[in-house]
Parts: C-alpha cells; structure tokens; sequence
C-alpha cells in the first residue's frame, strides 16, 4: 500500500521574516502537533494528527502565514513547504524580505 502526503508548495515571499523566527522558536513547542524540517531553501511545515488552527491566533504571526496555513489545511494537505523559490499566489499577501 502507498502512503501519499499532500504537501502545498508556496513562495517564502508569502510570510514575513518575523513569522519564519516565530515558527522556528514557538512550533516545537505547540504539544507535539507540528514537526518543522529545515532544508536548503526554506522550510517544511508538518502538521501532524491534532494540529490545531486555533492555537496560531496568539502567536503574532503574519495574515499572510495565516492565509496559506488555512489554505493548506482546507485543502487536505498535511505539510507546507515554505520554499524562497516556491510559486507565489494570486490573492497572497506577499512581504519584502
């Protein structure tokens, strides 16, 4: 049996360098639900069973980080890669890094 995951794939230029410091210090510490896997060109979120949307509300991240891990989720998508060559979307908040 295949195992398939699917991942969103989406330009760094949608968050803002705050949120990429943000997940970095405060994700590990959200119960285990989330595992972050750093790689050349960005950053890989995996929302693991029991992520919860609601617990990112306080913690000062971006509209723009917001939108693309609601985006995901709603989308059925478990990761999301979060990649400085990745495509940017139409209706995305994009950020000057």
């Amino acid at each position: 049996m295949f195992e398939i995951e699917k991942t969103l794939v989406a330009s760094s230029a949608h968050i803002t360098r705050k949120d990429m410091a943000t997940i970095h210090t405060l994700f590990p510490e959200m119960s285990g639900n989330c595992r972050l896997i750093d790689y050349e060109y960005g950053v890989i979120v995996h929302m693991l069973e029991g992520f919860d949307l609601s617990e990112l509300g306080g913690l000062g991240l971006s509209d723009g980080i917001l939108s693309l891990f609601i985006f995901t989720v709603s989308n059925g998508c478990i990761k999301l890669k979060i990649d400085c060559d990745g495509p940017k979307y139409d209706g995305f908040k994009i950020y000057e890094w």
